[in-house]
């Protein structure tokens, strides 16, 4: 595995872990507001989760399918996604 796909698995990681914050922090919401909007934020964080966790078993497990000229766009997309979530979970925590 190259360099960027390692560091694209560590960011997909670290993307993993603010959706388990945010996760838990929409379904205590939605505990107790019980609306159609913590639902959508719930299923936003869930699917997020699968997306992260499906990139980071490619990363691991299926490297040899990736060509290393794709390895910095991986690694941008995973970084993009990690900036923008930092904003939501800091945004969240207000």
């Amino acid at each position: 595995m190259t360099l960027l796909l390692q560091l694209s698995a560590v960011v997909s990681g670290v993307n993993i872990a603010i959706l388990l914050g945010l996760l838990a922090i929409y379904a205590r919401s939605f505990r107790r507001i019980q609306s159609s909007f913590t639902i959508g934020l719930v299923l936003f964080a869930v699917f997020l989760l699968i997306h992260n966790g499906l990139g980071v078993f490619s990363y691991v497990f299926m490297d040899g399918y990736f060509d290393a000229t794709i390895a910095p766009f991986m690694l941008s997309l995973s970084s993009a996604e990690l900036v923008g979530l930092s904003i939501l979970f800091g945004t969240t925590l207000k």
